[in-house]
């Protein structure tokens, strides 16, 4: 999901795939605290606003302090949420 979302942004391609893992991985991590109990999914955690939208502000934050400063990649606030909202999609799918 990174990857493809920075791939116009970087071009550097070792860096990119430096970047879009770091962020993956972080990424992953947010969405498994937020929606797993011990190593179990919480039920229905997909359709609990309170979940995904944490989880929307948490990413973006990451995105924006760990990412686009930190890099000083170009990445707007639309390319981040929908990095984001891709994230939350597979994580639907994964953590079912």
């Amino acid at each position: 999901m990174t990857a493809e979302a920075l791939t116009e942004k970087i071009q550097d391609d070792l860096l990119r795939k430096e970047i879009s893992t770091q962020a993956a991985l972080r990424i992953d991590n947010l969405i498994k605290s937020a929606v797993l109990d011990e190593n179990k999914p919480i039920i229905d955690w997909a359709f609990k606003s309170n979940i995904t939208g944490k989880l929307l502000i948490e990413i973006g934050d990451y995105l924006i302090d760990e990412v686009r400063d930190k890099y000083n990649i170009d990445l707007s606030f639309k390319d981040m949420d929908k990095i984001a909202e891709d994230c939350i999609e597979v994580a639907k799918i994964r953590y079912k």
